[in-house]
């Protein structure tokens, strides 16, 4: 029972490719909790369109002072532009699909990391990494950010994004690109392992059912 949210969700991370591995032979199983954020509003999904914008919104609670990591991820035929905004309106410079990365001082003191990278070396996939994190302040700003995704070259146009799980408060996705599906967490989603969510076995109404709080599929792929 382990599990992290930074990755692809398509099985391609080394330590999957290596359980994947070691399972390659008679005799051998393994399984692994499917984890329990099922609630946990970390996992948004949508689409870009050509020349569109999409933006998706996340709120930040109170005394935040933690690093947050956002891991977004889309097809590799695509490019996207990006830019991350605080509640206050401000938003960082528009960062292009493999520039260098960076990070950018906010009014509100907080720091954004963003590292937008072509050609995963795991699957050629394209993955977008955003750190959030208090900067010259206290704590990262409570309230409503979004990071904006601009569609310059677009052939499928859909995309993930997680929220990597942490000890106390982290961002949470709002609707209408929050979804509850898509949530296993890594190794969950290696592809010759067992994965296992938790249902209902006492309860009034519901038993066999999966529990609400259970991570579910699909992987992205």
């Amino acid at each position: 029972s382990q599990g992290q949210n930074l990755g692809a969700h398509d099985g391609t991370s080394l330590l999957e490719v290596g359980i994947d591995r070691f399972l390659g032979v008679p005799g051998r199983s393994m399984v692994i909790a499917a984890g329990n954020a099922g609630q946990h509003n970390s996992h948004a999904r949508g689409a870009v369109a050509t020349g569109a914008m999409e933006t998706v919104q996340f709120d930040i609670a109170a005394n935040d002072r933690n690093r947050d990591f956002i891991d977004i991820w889309y097809t590799g035929s695509d490019r996207f532009d990006i830019r991350v905004t605080s509640p206050g309106g401000n938003s960082t410079p528009v960062v292009s699909p493999g520039a260098p990365s960076a990070s950018f001082s906010l009014p509100n003191g907080n720091q954004a990391f963003i590292a937008s990278r072509l050609n995963d070396p795991s699957n050629r996939d394209n993955r977008i990494v955003i750190a959030l994190s208090p900067g010259s302040s206290t704590t990262i700003q409570q309230g409503r950010w979004s990071f904006t995704l601009i569609g310059t070259t677009v052939v499928d146009g859909r995309f993930h994004a997680w929220v990597e799980r942490g000890v106390d408060t982290v961002p949470s996705f709002v609707a209408p690109h929050r979804d509850h599906n898509g949530t296993l967490w890594i190794p969950g989603t290696s592809r010759e392992a067992i994965t296992v969510g938790s249902y209902i076995t006492k309860a009034s109404s519901g038993v066999g059912g999966l529990s609400s709080f259970s991570s579910r599929g699909p992987t992205r792929d």
